[in-house]
């Protein structure tokens, strides 16, 4: 009677260790990214200067490379201001971005494109409708 106790208690384990499966999944990882600076809308268009067009322009400032090099409007006050507007805008609603950054001064919002020099390896101009 104590064996067949035993071997109950056995067998009784062993259906459960022999019925449980592993759910665990291992899956591969996924990478989500978005870049709201890559999104185009209708009539956005993107001006890229590559290191032999901003080497042109060596000793001008960016206010020279971009009044030069593309249609838009730069106002230039004196020796001192030189600001970007483009259509329906001011100086102070176009965005001046490094590396992702807003570099525009937090008190006036407006960039200052005759105290940059032009020292970048590449640049773009983005205008145009949600640009």
């Amino acid at each position: 009677m104590k064996k067949i106790f035993i071997l109950l208690v056995i067998a009784f384990l062993l259906t459960d260790v022999v019925a449980q499966t592993d759910t665990t999944w291992l899956l591969k990882s996924v990478e989500v990214t978005s870049s709201r600076l890559n999104r185009y809308a209708i009539g956005q268009t993107q001006i890229d200067f590559d290191s032999a067009t901003i080497s042109r322009f060596q000793n001008q400032t960016v206010a020279d490379l971009i009044g030069q090099m593309t249609p838009l409007s730069i106002k230039t006050y004196g020796a001192g201001l030189a600001t970007i507007a483009m259509r329906g805008t001011s100086a102070s609603h176009t965005a001046l971005l490094w590396n992702g950054f807003d570099i525009r001064p937090s008190m006036s919002g407006n960039a200052d494109l005759s105290i940059l020099p032009n020292a970048f390896e590449k640049m773009n101009v983005k205008n145009g409708g949600c640009s």
